[in-house]
């Protein structure tokens, strides 16, 4: 079997959060109001946002793990970050790369302890819904196959974890992928969920977020300064048509020229960027809402280089939800 002590937040990621010789990273505790830190040194054993077995499991009574093969995609997914990081850009033909971070993200979306707990959460409603239908007790029995019920849990996440790759890489491949950037003073949290997804709140549809939804974007920090930016590309299509619209006003010298040309400028920029995969510096309203972001996905922790989590505590003194992870919401109100 693996090592007892398994990461659902690469050691790798940890590290590049870190700081000073002792590689010292920076968390907030969401659970318990608790600021701390701790080193990612190779010497440190590093016990934050990692759980023991988390990825064991038995099946037929064989004992399995995914382990070695998380570890494996974690070394490939860490390199082509890392060249990522030196370049400040992606490079300019890298299908076998990006097909790599896709299935990073993928699994990265399914591995963490938020999942799970999403999972738990659900599972649970839903059983008891069924119990106060009157659902008979065999219904809720697990396979035979995966023994006790603990074991079927993780298998189902096992499970999950191994199709990630096939289900949801492709569809994060068909978005349309660049780099923000941010400064040292502003720098861009990172959560133990630490791939996020936003849309817009006045999306039409219950499925939102959905990786296949039309406008759903997804943002990974690569470091406290660097982040890939997953556009859905209907917003691409946007800021095309948006700018033969001011070209068509300035022909017909409708609106006021100087300000035309400044928004057209600006909107060109960033599709220029997204065509190119090159970087966009974004402003510190946009790290905010990237942050914020974070702290909502995040379980528990939330890792920064610095030791300011002022965002966090304002977030939960106005909302103690955000302690925990984002849950799912069933659209027929049933559970």
């Amino acid at each position: 079997m693996s090592e007892p002590l398994q990461h659902y937040v690469p050691k790798f990621m940890l590290r590049r959060f870190s700081s000073g010789g002792r590689e010292l990273v920076h968390a907030f505790d969401k659970h318990q109001d608790k600021i701390f830190a701790f080193s990612t040194s190779k010497k440190s054993k590093v016990g934050v946002a990692a759980e023991r077995a988390i990825y064991d499991f038995n099946f037929q009574g064989v004992p399995l793990t995914l382990e070695p093969a998380l570890s494996s995609l974690e070394t490939k997914a860490a390199e082509v970050t890392a060249r990522v990081i030196a370049a400040q850009a992606l490079p300019p033909a890298w299908r076998e790369e990006k097909a790599i971070l896709a299935s990073f993200m993928a699994v990265q979306l399914v591995r963490t302890k938020a999942m799970m707990a999403t999972l738990d959460d659900l599972s649970s409603r839903m059983e008891g819904f069924f119990r106060a239908e009157g659902a008979p007790e065999e219904f809720f029995q697990p396979d035979p196959l995966v023994g006790s019920k603990e074991n079927a849990r993780k298998a189902h996440y096992a499970a999950l974890i191994t199709n990630a790759s096939r289900d949801w890489a492709p569809l994060l491949l068909q978005k349309v992928w660049h780099l923000i950037k941010t400064t040292d003073d502003t720098p861009f949290f990172m959560g133990d969920h630490p791939v996020v997804r936003f849309n817009d709140p006045n999306a039409e549809g219950r499925g939102k977020l959905g990786l296949a939804s039309i406008g759903v974007q997804l943002y990974f920090p690569l470091s406290p300064t660097l982040a890939l930016s997953l556009m859905c590309p209907t917003y691409l299509e946007m800021m095309i048509d948006g700018i033969e619209r001011i070209d068509r006003l300035l022909v017909g010298r409708l609106g006021e020229p100087s300000s035309l040309r400044a928004q057209r400028k600006e909107i060109s920029g960033i599709v220029e960027a997204l065509l190119a995969g090159s970087m966009t510096e974004v402003r510190p309203e946009n790290v905010e809402h990237f942050n914020s972001l974070q702290v909502l996905e995040a379980e528990r922790y939330v890792f920064s280089v610095k030791s300011d989590f002022s965002m966090v505590r304002e977030m939960i003194q106005e909302d103690d939800t955000v302690r925990w992870g984002t849950r799912f919401v069933e659209g027929s109100g049933h559970f």
